[in-house]
């Protein structure tokens, strides 16, 4: 259902980890309009560049490659670029952040005074539990467990020696508390009181995504590139989205990869999820621009790609 302000309230599916109760209906505010923007470019053709493009290049020429390593690499002197051509990758990026409030199951329990027998809240009896400690539980306790040593020094019992271990300390226990009924004594009375209760609580998540808009593959060095570009301009020019290469991923698909990942359950399992919403504060389409080379050398040639913000080289597939 759409309201005025643009806002989307959807009422989500069943959730497998709601217990009881319908949960409340997601306001979804991510459908918000997206800015096109534009990482700058500048010729990288001036000489020390293409001396350091050469130098990369070269491995795309090597003879053998033995493991990671390539050997027969020509001297970068050797390489010759020509025919540079500049084009654009289209990038979403987008920050959102899901919240929700929900009512969870919970257990407080407190310790009495020894001599209460019973506790009553809104006049409903409640159940509480009595720990006795006598001197015999104690003192056997203590001999069960240091006086039959567990091993010689580093060397540790094997199992039939374990099991005769644990027979002694059995036997050793019991024979403390005979000895000591005659005269045991009471050292500690615990009394708690258990309460089942519920609690509401809040939970909130935040992503910030980047997806290829040609490929349509979240792109995790891309989006690290792009928080180190110092300066961004405007994209919507007719001359970029004629260079950039198709938007094949969607800007519905980039929300509803949003949800995917935000959309979790807390860590405590939900009874009743009482509010949610999810927003998309910053929605940007961002053409970044790469160059295309053809690199010759030794009599061989290659098409390679240069991807100006992630600094990365490849050879394109073909269709891409």
């Amino acid at each position: 259902m759409y309201e005025a302000d643009g806002t989307t309230t959807t009422r989500p599916p069943s959730s497998p980890w709601s217990i009881s109760g319908a949960d409340a209906e997601l306001l979804d505010r991510t459908n918000i309009a997206e800015t096109t923007l534009k990482v700058p470019h500048s010729s990288i053709l001036d000489r020390k560049s293409i001396e350091e493009l050469r130098f990369r290049l070269a491995r795309y020429f090597s003879f053998v490659k033995v493991g990671f390593i390539k050997v027969g690499e020509p001297e970068a002197s050797d390489v010759e670029i020509s025919e540079t051509e500049l084009f654009y990758i289209p990038v979403w990026r987008v920050v959102g952040s899901y919240a929700c409030r929900y009512v969870r199951k919970a257990t407080y329990t407190t310790t009495l005074s020894s001599d209460v027998e019973e506790v009553r809240i809104n006049g409903e009896a409640q159940q509480i539990a009595t720990d006795r400690k006598k001197v015999s539980d104690v003192v056997s306790d203590i001999a069960s467990s240091s006086a039959i040593p567990s091993g010689l020094g580093p060397i540790p019992l094997t199992p039939f020696q374990g099991a005769i271990r644990s027979g002694m300390q059995r036997g050793l226990s019991s024979g403390m508390k005979v000895m000591l009924r005659s005269k045991d004594k009471e050292v500690s009375h615990k009394v708690q009181l258990t309460i089942a209760a519920e609690e509401i609580a809040s939970y909130a998540l935040k992503a910030e995504l980047c997806y290829n808009a040609h490929l349509g593959v979240e792109d995790k060095k891309m989006l690290k590139g792009l928080q180190n570009v110092a300066r961004f301009v405007s994209g919507d020019d007719e001359d970029t989205k004629k260079k950039s290469l198709g938007i094949r991923f969607t800007k519905e698909d980039v929300i509803s990869e949003l949800k995917k990942s935000l959309i979790k359950a807390p860590e405590v399992k939900p009874r009743r999820i009482l509010e949610q919403v999810i927003v998309a504060s910053r929605f940007e389409l961002i053409y970044v621009p790469c160059y295309r080379f053809v690199a010759r050398s030794r009599g061989h040639e290659k098409v390679i790609e240069l991807n100006t913000v992630t600094g990365e080289d490849r050879v394109p597939k073909i269709g891409f």
